[in-house]
């Protein structure tokens, strides 16, 4: 037999040795692209967790400055419901110089009305809870929902549902439930001249289902207790639906 034939021969793949090549490159492949699918996906998930959970510590921490601030005035009352709050905030104070002495400084606030709820869009039949808005205009304006006496119902009737602004004021969370702290125990409804000791404040990225109460939200939720200032003054009308004389303590943490 010639040598270079012989040489050629023992240098070269049978067929089968390159299929078997190819089969084990393309598993290998395989294998390699489904790690790097499932990395993409968990990289993908714990992006949108951690953006979610922002946006939810965001409308916490504005929800809670919001409340802070509220007000007692003679002219509005807090009407709070499970969903729904409006109130009297008083706006930070500014500074502006009087007049040409640049040394001197005036501290200018004023009292705004603020409405914050759920916001609803019309979904075919139905109406779907796709964020919260936040609604501000001047004390001395018609308020954002309109009318409050026509609007509320007082202790008994509740709340019917306010009219809503144009957007949200977030769309990550699709949950909001309020309780109100009367100095002795949690309520579903406040409506007093003067705002509640205290508020508990729930949020969910995920709407509440049909067939769910907000007590029974099969979802992670947030939490958390807001104390209010102007509400820790001793006041007989303050007592919200239940107009008992209460001793103010501090809101507990819920259960």
């Amino acid at each position: 037999m010639n040598p270079r034939l012989r040489l050629r021969a023992h240098g070269a793949f049978t067929l089968i040795e390159v299929l078997l090549a190819i089969g084990l490159t393309t598993a290998l492949l395989l294998v390699a692209m489904t790690f790097y699918q499932q990395a993409a996906n968990l990289r993908t998930q714990i992006l949108l967790a951690s953006e979610q959970l922002t946006a939810v510590r965001l409308t916490l921490d504005q929800v809670t400055a919001d409340l802070r601030s509220a007000a007692q005035v003679p002219s509005a009352s807090f009407i709070g419901g499970p969903s729904s709050l409006e109130f009297v905030r008083l706006t930070p104070p500014s500074t502006r110089p009087p007049g040409t002495n640049q040394t001197a400084r005036i501290f200018v606030g004023s009292y705004q009305r603020l409405l914050l709820a759920t916001f609803l869009e019309q979904k075919g039949t139905n109406l779907s809870v796709t964020g919260i808005s936040r609604t501000e205009s001047p004390l001395h304006t018609a308020p954002a929902s309109g009318d409050s006496r026509s609007r509320n119902q007082g202790p008994a009737g509740g709340m019917n549902e306010p009219a809503r602004p144009a957007s949200p004021f977030t769309t990550a969370v699709h949950f909001l439930h309020f309780r109100y702290w009367n100095g002795a125990a949690w309520q579903d409804s406040w409506f007093a001249p003067a705002p509640p000791p205290g508020i508990e404040i729930t949020l969910g990225a995920e709407p509440l289902p049909d067939d769910a109460t907000p007590e029974t939200y099969p979802y992670e939720q947030f939490r958390r207790v807001v104390v209010i200032p102007a509400g820790r003054t001793p006041d007989p009308s303050a007592g919200g639906t239940n107009a008992e004389p209460f001793e103010l303590t501090a809101p507990p943490d819920p259960l």
